[in-house]
């Protein structure tokens, strides 16, 4: 599964569109505030489109629009689950962290950094490895931080459930073609 994180990108709803269109699983809109364009997206497309809880809103508009949310690690994943009945996933950046938040009934987990990361080249966390998704059996975590193409195929050999990105697809000068790429290296036809 590839995921393609939004990053203040000018014409969002667009490259999404084509990202989606061009085989990405899901994309987490990571902006402070959605556009109206976003919000359409979203609503066409609510399976496919998840809202991080840094978005003005976030609550109110993925229960209106039926998407899932993506949780920073430090948020109460129990006070979200009280008040909000979709899909929920979370930031985890420990094996143990991710096996809590998937006991606790997340739908997803985002593990980071497995590599360095690309997008913060200042972040001074150790890097995971693959090892970490590797731990986490067949729960599987999404893998973040540093992955690129080459690393895709590596990472799902480890066990991830699938592999995120903020520096490649949506930034991409042809989010639907590097989507193409992306998702053949899942699938082992890259």
């Amino acid at each position: 599964m590839i995921w393609a994180i939004s990053a203040g990108q000018v014409d969002l709803a667009a490259r999404a569109r084509a990202a989606l269109h061009g085989g990405v699983h899901r994309v987490l809109v990571r902006e402070a505030a959605l556009t109206p364009e976003v919000e359409a997206l979203a609503a066409q497309s609510p399976d496919r489109v998840v809202i991080h809880s840094g978005v003005a809103g976030a609550r109110e508009i993925a229960r209106s629009l039926g998407c899932g949310v993506h949780l920073a690690g430090r948020e109460d994943l129990r006070a979200w689950r009280a008040g909000f009945a979709g899909p929920l996933g979370r930031s985890c950046h420990s094996v143990e962290g991710a096996v809590d938040a998937l006991a606790l009934g997340c739908a997803w987990v985002f593990l980071s950094p497995v590599f360095a990361p690309l997008s913060k080249p200042t972040d001074v966390r150790p890097a995971l490895g693959l090892d970490a998704l590797a731990r986490l059996g067949e729960r599987g975590a999404v893998a973040l931080g540093g992955i690129t193409l080459q690393r895709v195929a590596a990472c799902r050999a480890a066990g991830a459930a699938g592999v995120a990105t903020l520096s490649h697809v949506l930034a991409d000068e042809d989010p639907a073609a590097t989507a193409r790429a992306w998702t053949a290296a899942w699938e082992g036809r890259g």
